[in-house]
Formats: structure tokens, sequence, C-alpha cells
């Protein structure tokens, strides 16, 4: 094997490894969008759970 080609496989090999961690470094960013975006609507879910709870007291309130 010369030089050269012991560098040219160097190199595909190094820019194998920058793309992996590209990819990990996107799939991350994305995972942590998502739980965050997760973690919100369930806030509003429960937010909106209290506020239909206290109507359905309300309206059961009334009809009695």
């Amino acid at each position: 094997m010369n030089k050269e080609n012991f560098w040219m496989i160097f190199l595909a090999i190094l820019y194998l490894f920058i793309l992996g961690g590209v990819i990990y470094l996107l799939f991350n960013l994305r995972v942590q969008t998502l739980e965050r975006r997760n973690q919100l609507l369930a806030t509003k879910v429960a937010e909106r759970t209290v506020e239909l709870d206290k109507k359905n007291e309300e309206l059961s309130q009334l009809i009695e």
C-alpha cells in the first residue's frame, strides 16, 4: 500500500466518522425537540383537564 492509498483510506474513514457524528447530533436534536413538545402538550392537556373538571362541576351544580 502506498502513501496515497493510505491517506485516501484515512480521509474516507475520517469523513465517515464526521458524517456519523453529524447524523447522531441531528438525531439527538430532533429527539430533544420532540420531548420538549410532548412535555408542553402534556402540560396543556393537564390544564385543560382541570378547566373541564371545573366546568363539569359547575354544570352538575346547576342541574341539581
